[in-house]
């Protein structure tokens, strides 16, 4: 508490410590607690970062909750089906790979088609051959483990990484199951026309996004590395498209607003430093910090993409343009020669309020200037 002590001479402030009871002052507390600007300001950054971690969490439960089936599967006519005892062969999809552009395809055969078989179903017939890729696969009654996998790798036909984080790739998966051990011994051969499949792909990758398609005849400009364009049953042979997407991941949001907060803040700093002059510059260590920082933090990225993506473009080259503008301007401003100060000599004297003869006290200002008169005087 300050009291004002009058005098006619000097004026004196007395300080006293407040007397309030807490009983008196809690009410004040609460009051001023829910009054306060700073704790508006904090109960809103609190709620918006529940806000987003319920927006991360719930989604994330209910896309890779527990499931019982972790793959499913894509027939020839486009509906989705359970493996069953009509199924022959299981083809999966994985080893995706924009580093060789490339897909991993693994065909297995579970069933023998009973076409090509005797009545009792503990022979086969008649040689087959089955195509998966680029793979393909003869059988005849001395082939020692019918169900050996076909794998093979199917090139990505269409798409860049480029365009990554919203980059798109198209593949082609050719199938044929004739019969005859090969296409060239003037044999002949003939389509399997109960030979029925099934395409598994991943229904929990965590980066991409599988749907197939049987192919249309616009999906590819040219003809692909394979033996059609187009399903032909006339020919036991089935074409399909593959468009794999990557798949949206929430850390990738967030890598893109961070560097753009940044960018904004360095900004922010050295144009209040070097244009607007709100304080003189600093040393310019942070803004080198941030441009060692920025490519670090870019490098997280799922993915692996490579320097010069779309992603680079709406962030990163903008954010180390503005680190090293700024970085520059602000080494310049702070080694800058400072001016030299006046040629008079600065008058250190305090001066100091003294008594007169009648008792009262001169006032500071008042000394000052008579002492500047004093001066003139002398020198008149």
């Amino acid at each position: 508490m300050v009291k004002f002590v009058d005098s006619p001479h000097v004026r004196f402030v007395k300080l006293d410590s407040p007397s309030t009871t807490p009983s008196e002052d809690e009410p004040n507390r609460k009051k001023s607690f829910l009054s306060n600007p700073k704790w508006r300001w904090q109960s809103l950054v609190l709620l918006g970062f529940s806000i987003l971690f319920i927006c991360v969490l719930v989604p994330f439960l209910v896309k890779y909750r527990r499931v019982i089936q972790l793959r499913y599967s894509y027939n020839a006519e486009g509906s989705r089906i359970d493996p069953s005892p009509d199924i022959n062969m299981l083809i999966s999809l994985s080893g995706m790979s924009t580093d060789n552009y490339q897909l991993t395809t693994s065909g297995y055969l579970v069933n023998v088609p009973k076409s090509v078989m005797n009545n009792e179903s503990n022979r086969i017939l008649t040689p087959f051959r089955i195509q998966v890729g680029t793979a393909v696969a003869a059988i005849n009654e001395n082939t020692s483990f019918v169900n050996a996998p076909i794998t093979s790798q199917i090139p990505l036909v269409k798409g860049s990484l480029s365009w990554y984080p919203f980059d798109t790739y198209y593949a082609k998966l050719e199938v044929q199951a004739v019969t005859g051990t090969s296409m060239y011994n003037a044999g002949g051969f003939k389509p399997i026309q109960d030979f029925k499949f099934t395409v598994l792909m991943p229904k929990d990758d965590f980066s991409w996004v599988y749907k197939v398609t049987l192919t249309a005849p616009g999906d590819f400009e040219a003809n692909v590395p394979g033996i059609g364009t187009i399903p032909d049953p006339s020919r036991g042979y089935t074409s399909m498209t593959l468009e794999i997407t990557r798949d949206f991941n929430i850390y990738t949001a967030l890598l893109f607003i961070g560097i753009w907060a940044v960018t904004i803040a360095i900004g922010y700093i050295g144009s209040m430093s070097v244009i607007w002059k709100r304080r003189p510059p600093d040393n310019p260590v942070i803004f080198v910090s941030a441009l060692f920082a920025v490519p670090t933090f870019r490098n997280t990225a799922p993915g692996k993409p490579p320097y010069g993506c779309l992603f680079d473009v709406f962030s990163t080259y903008f954010s180390i343009g503005v680190i090293i503008t700024f970085l520059l301007l602000v080494a310049f401003a702070y080694m800058k020669k400072q001016k030299k100060a006046g040629s008079g000599k600065d008058d250190d004297t305090i001066p100091v309020a003294t008594l007169d003869a009648g008792g009262v006290a001169g006032d500071v200002a008042d000394g000052g200037v008579a002492a500047d008169a004093g001066v003139a005087d002398a020198g008149v």
